[in-house]
């Protein structure tokens, strides 16, 4: 008789319909990578485990983030928690340089052409849902651009696949979901281009860490559209701990365009004497 049965949502929730499993004595329950499963859809199958337990037992959670849907699961599901953080997830690589760019929804498929064609070496492009990965690897596919997407729905085989021929450089672009490529190393992996910011804030920091792995260097490029501002102050906030409020992206004076008003200019980040991040006044 095992002491302990390790996983996924949907199998055990399988055994435990065909009366397989019995969890009713199960003193321990441990959710790891809670941020994934959730990512990949699980969260309905998890609270139907979580109704086969007694209601006596430890909770454990483990998560690389803690977003709104973790902090309400977390409320429901355990009594008196005790957070613990392992790491401080609010300081990115000093190896990484970050740039910021205004755009307006309209021009930012074209920016973000631009953008490509201006950085050579392999690219990350975080876009903020599975389907988008898809529509966008396509896209860039028909612009003459070598791409792929990753995301949480993909099966495992597949998913290996795209990371294998993303590391063997077969694809130069990979378009992904904030968890699907948490915990990629690939060493050349030069830029993270983050097409849509993240609903996390603590996901900027894991999404640019994609790059500059190993000591090497690296480049991280944000797109901040209109409706992007509460997002940014919240990064902000985050890479600039004290800080009253974020600021507004600021335009650089010495890169307009001839279609002033709808693409940005990319303005850079700078680690200040204090050892916080915040946007320089003006572009290097």
């Amino acid at each position: 008789r095992p002491r302990i049965i390790v996983g996924t949502p949907g199998r055990i929730n399988d055994h435990l319909d065909r009366g397989i499993l019995k969890l009713k004595q199960a003193d321990f329950l441990v959710l790891d990578e809670t941020d994934r499963m959730l990512d990949a859809g699980f969260t309905v199958q998890i609270e139907k485990v979580m109704g086969f337990l007694a209601p006596k037992r430890q909770t454990l959670l483990f998560s690389a983030t803690v977003s709104p849907n973790i902090a309400r699961i977390a409320e429901r599901y355990l009594k008196d928690p005790v957070r613990i953080s392992v790491s401080k997830s609010s300081a990115p690589a000093p190896n990484i340089k970050q740039d910021t760019m205004r755009v307006s929804d309209g021009a930012k498929y074209t920016s973000l052409l631009d953008s490509l064609n201006d950085r050579d070496g392999s690219i990350i492009v975080f876009v903020k849902t599975k389907h988008g990965t898809e529509k966008m690897a396509k896209r860039l596919s028909k612009e003459g651009h070598s791409a792929d997407a990753i995301h949480g729905d993909l099966k495992q085989n597949k998913r290996d696949r795209v990371i294998a021929s993303f590391r063997n450089k077969k694809y130069r672009i990979l378009v992904a979901t904030d968890v699907a490529a948490r915990g990629l190393d690939i060493p050349h992996i030069e830029h993270v281009i983050n097409y849509d910011l993240p609903q996390c804030a603590e996901d900027y920091v894991h999404r640019i860490g994609r790059t500059a792995r190993a000591g090497a260097t690296g480049s991280a490029l944000s797109f901040i559209t209109p409706g992007d501002r509460a997002k940014w102050n919240a990064i902000e906030r985050l890479l600039n701990p004290g800080s009253k409020s974020g600021s507004k992206p600021k335009r650089s004076p010495r890169k307009r365009t001839s279609n002033a008003g709808s693409r940005g200019d990319v303005v850079p980040f700078r680690r200040d004497k204090k050892k916080k991040w915040s946007p320089s006044k003006r572009a290097a």
